[in-house]
């Protein structure tokens, strides 16, 4: 389930009895008083709650995993699972769900929260049940010392209800004496003042008088910061994009280190690369399953009525080795190797092993450090062309990539010419992988079709499929044209 909500101050002088009407069409319910003790886990060091996550067992509630996820309105956007274990320990299922955040460290019970809430429920004109506010009064029973507390005002939306409805919300509220806007959880509040809940990945700011330190820092921070924000849904099973992003940041960060080899410690960058090589590995075989899969299956769909049995005995077969290969993610997930590159990245993202006098303007070095890609992908696209081997073609994309992301790293740096060129180099990759695509989809055409007993179906697709590779061997051409005319260094 998706938690979307917004967290307001509640001053002293706050009741949420004096909340009688709100104005624009909303009926209030009657107040309703609950209370609870909250029950948090985390590592030594608040990797959950630094990172915005909690793990908590709430007395008459069990056990509740929140992850933060992109928000819409500003709003505080949170996926929550749920979990009706014991008590005394967390449940497996969620710990896995974790590994991204936590990685090699053990979990503990960090805090025990104890929460009076007061609550009503907010209806629309039509009646149903829109949202609902609630004042809570917090206190955090330590273990050592005083209990401290706060209060805060939650407002969370129903699942129907549409995200800029809370913005409405928290500003009637503020008109009858609610505080201002909070961003920070319950746990992270309570451990505001003994702990230091800074966030593992800070992106340093970037800008064109940049030293080549903090934009590496900055790239392996974004992609790191990625990895581990997909590593849940991946587990989940939510779809192929999830495990595109986290392959595409394994890439980025196999690159930033290739880029920067000159500035940075040989045998560290090495040992990174070689083990972010197999994680792409593992996450590019199911991903690459995924695209052609549905590629297929939307060729399929688009055939005529006359394909009939044949056609969904196809999309029937193409789905049946999706499965052995999410396994294959699923396991090396849970690895003792993944969570150890994952300790290693943020590492890695805060203190980058530089060489010794390799903080100079990154702005200096970038064009020189371009130029190495740039030279290899022109050898490959001289000796390249429209009846080139599939191989070859192949071949000349990575180079047309590796230049793309080297380019693309320095782009807030070098400007508005890098990023011209960065796009004329996408444009190419993009002309270049559809033609490798449609390659590969030929030769997984043939199989599934022998398979599924569907020859008139694969005899149609392979048709299409050839007519795509024929028209991008000659369009890719026209792109590395354009791409040697926006060439700025």
């Amino acid at each position: 389930m998706l938690e979307r909500e917004i967290k307001l101050d509640a001053p002293a002088s706050f009741r949420l009895e004096a909340v009688t009407a709100l104005g624009g069409g909303y009926r209030l319910s009657k107040i309703e008083t609950a209370t609870f003790d909250s029950r948090y886990f985390d590592t030594a060091d608040f990797r959950l709650t630094r990172a915005g996550c909690s793990l908590r067992y709430r007395t008459g509630q069990g056990w509740t995993l929140k992850l933060p996820q992109t928000p819409e309105h500003g709003e505080m956007a949170r996926l929550e699972l749920a979990s009706d274990a014991g008590p005394r320990t967390p449940p497996p299922a969620l710990l896995d769900l974790i590994t991204g955040y936590v990685r090699t460290r053990r979990m503990r019970p960090i805090a025990t929260l104890r929460t009076v809430r007061r609550t009503l429920s907010v209806r629309g004109v039509g009646g149903s049940i829109l949202a609902e506010i609630a004042e809570d009064d917090v206190t955090h029973l330590a273990l050592e010392g005083k209990p401290s507390g706060f209060r805060e005002i939650e407002v969370e939306l129903r699942e129907q209800a549409p995200a800029a409805l809370l913005v409405d919300l928290a500003r009637r509220l503020q008109a009858v004496g609610a505080g201002t806007l909070i961003h920070e959880s319950k746990i992270q509040r309570a451990l505001g003042g003994s702990a230091a809940l800074v966030p593992e990945l800070r992106r340093p700011p970037i800008s064109p008088h940049s030293g080549v330190g903090n934009l590496i820092r900055a790239e392996i921070s974004k992609y790191v910061a990625e990895l581990q924000a997909n590593d849940a849904a991946i587990r989940l099973g939510y779809g192929p994009e999830p495990l595109h992003v986290a392959r595409v940041a394994t890439r980025r960060l196999r690159s930033t280190l290739r880029t920067f080899r000159s500035v940075l410690d040989q045998s560290w960058a090495q040992r990174l690369s070689d083990d972010l090589a197999w994680l792409g590995r593992c996450l590019g075989a199911a991903r690459d399953a995924d695209v052609l899969v549905q590629r297929l299956r939307e060729s399929a769909a688009q055939l005529d009525n006359d394909f009939g049995a044949q056609r969904a005995r196809f999309i029937a077969a193409l789905h049946e080795g999706l499965d052995p290969k999410y396994r294959s993610v699923r396991r090396a997930l849970r690895s003792p190797r993944y969570a150890r590159l994952l300790d290693r990245l943020v590492n890695a993202a805060s203190h980058p092993k530089l060489v010794t006098g390799a903080e100079i303007p990154a702005r200096l070095l970038l064009p020189k450090l371009i130029r190495g890609p740039w030279r290899k992908m022109c050898k490959a696209a001289k000796h390249a062309d429209a009846r080139s081997p599939d191989d070859q073609l192949h071949a000349l994309r990575i180079r047309v990539r590796r230049c793309r992301y080297a380019v693309e790293t320095g782009q807030q740096v070098l400007g508005p010419a890098a990023e011209k060129f960065a796009a004329k180099l996408a444009q190419l990759q993009e002309a270049l992988g559809e033609q490798h695509d449609a390659v590969v989809a030929q030769d997984y055409i043939k199989n599934v079709a022998a398979k599924a007993r569907a020859s008139r179906v694969g005899a149609a697709l392979l048709d299409r499929e050839r007519r795509i590779d024929f028209r991008c061997r000659r369009a890719w051409s026209k792109a590395w044209t354009k791409v040697k005319r926006a060439k700025f260094f």
